[in-house]
């Protein structure tokens, strides 16, 4: 039983990522053609006093598997707490199916660079 424990543990840390569940949301690919990426985009209401901060959200898929996605806060609570927030990113769907994301705060947010190249002498 000890050993299945300790196996379990390791696992949890092999991939570094804790996640405290916020909300859940539900994506619907409605088309018939597939597969093909689909740019994701929607607002999601939050509960007041629930999350304060950007700073580690994150968007994961169902196997916990964290998604490059933006974050904009769009209306706040009277204590500044986040009311709603907008999701964007892109996934893969296959037509008809139904994926579920969770919003999550995360200790190890994914970083996303946003780099610009300088083409002003060729390649």
């Amino acid at each position: 039983m000890r050993r299945m424990f300790m196996t379990a543990l390791v696992l949890f840390l092999s991939f570094g990522v804790f996640a405290a569940e916020v909300t859940t949301f539900t994506v619907t690919e409605k088309g018939s053609v597939g597969p093909l990426k689909r740019y994701v985009r929607g607002g999601i209401p939050l509960p007041d006093g629930k999350l304060k901060s950007l700073e580690k959200v994150a968007v994961l898929d169902a196997s916990g598997k964290e998604i490059p996605a933006e974050l904009t806060v769009l209306n706040t609570w009277f204590d500044n707490s986040m009311k709603w927030v907008l999701v964007e990113f892109s996934d893969v769907f296959e037509p008809g199916q139904d994926k579920k994301y969770s919003l999550a705060e995360v200790d190890n947010k994914m970083k996303l660079i946003n780099q610009s190249a300088d083409f002003s002498k060729g390649f």
